[in-house]
């Protein structure tokens, strides 16, 4: 699939704005899971090709790229890739949608990387074409690692309680900002709320990200792993969390691409 201006994520251009990559670009540290996954599977980095999607304005990228024999971060977002740069000169970023990876060459990688739910910014269609692109960028024997929002924790799906909720000040000013911020979230809410879907095992819900500016993909584990072998990954599939929470916000998936895989 060649991503054009017509089927370009509605979210992307939340990732052009200049506020939001000066936040991606203050992140610096891995979340719980993934510095621990990531060193459980360092074997699978060190001295390895390593393509590090949704890259944003690089927070992963010091823990992968010095341990990788080649590393390439990539993002739909020219200005994060533009932050990316700034920060690591000496490293190799490019703008690029994980849709089409057809500028990577078939079984060029042996690990990837998709950080901070970022699959979760398109739709079902787009999702799965991420999925098959990945595994054929990927080498036998090679990891994808990725995160995604848990279908399982929300219940219903409904955040317009968290549209209201709002922290006031002693200073009236800030407290002021915070309650103009509320109509702000409405409006956003109300907006992007007639285009939610919901499926049988996957969702797609205006969540409290960025002001509830954009859609984002919600699935459970069980439909996740189905996912992921309907494209030809193999089981076992780990699975991580940030939190011990029964049911976790976000879940952190790891699934291995055949020895011999048929192509």
């Amino acid at each position: 699939m060649k991503v054009t201006a017509t089927n370009i994520s509605p979210n992307q251009p939340i990732y052009e704005r200049p506020a939001i990559v000066a936040e991606y670009a203050a992140a610096a540290a891995l979340t719980p899971a993934e510095a621990q996954l990531l060193s459980r599977y360092q074997a699978e980095i060190l001295g390895k090709d390593v393509l590090d999607v949704g890259v944003g304005a690089g927070r992963t990228a010091p823990f992968l790229a010095g341990q990788a024999a080649s590393y390439v971060g990539i993002d739909f977002s020219q200005r994060m890739i533009d932050a990316c740069q700034k920060r690591f000169p000496d490293w190799c970023f490019r703008c690029g949608d994980a849709r089409d990876l057809s500028a990577h060459r078939s079984e060029s990688y042996d690990f990837v990387l998709f950080s901070f739910n970022g699959i979760d910014c398109v739709d079902h269609t787009g999702r799965m074409q991420i999925l098959r692109e990945v595994i054929r960028v990927l080498r036998p024997n090679g990891i994808f690692m990725f995160s995604s929002h848990n279908l399982d924790a929300v219940g219903s799906g409904n955040f317009l309680g968290d549209v209201f909720r709002v922290s006031l000040s002693a200073n009236p000013v800030r407290s002021a900002k915070a309650i103009a911020r509320v109509g702000l979230r409405l409006i956003n809410y109300l907006r992007n709320a007639r285009r939610q879907y919901r499926a049988a095992e996957y969702a797609i819900l205006t969540d409290p990200a960025h002001e509830f500016t954009m859609l984002h993909y919600y699935i459970t584990a069980y439909a996740q792993r189905q996912q992921l072998m309907e494209v030809g990954f193999s089981p076992p599939i780990d699975v991580e969390a940030d939190t011990q929470d029964r049911t976790p916000y976000c879940l952190y998936y790891v699934a291995r691409k055949p020895r011999d895989r048929v192509r």
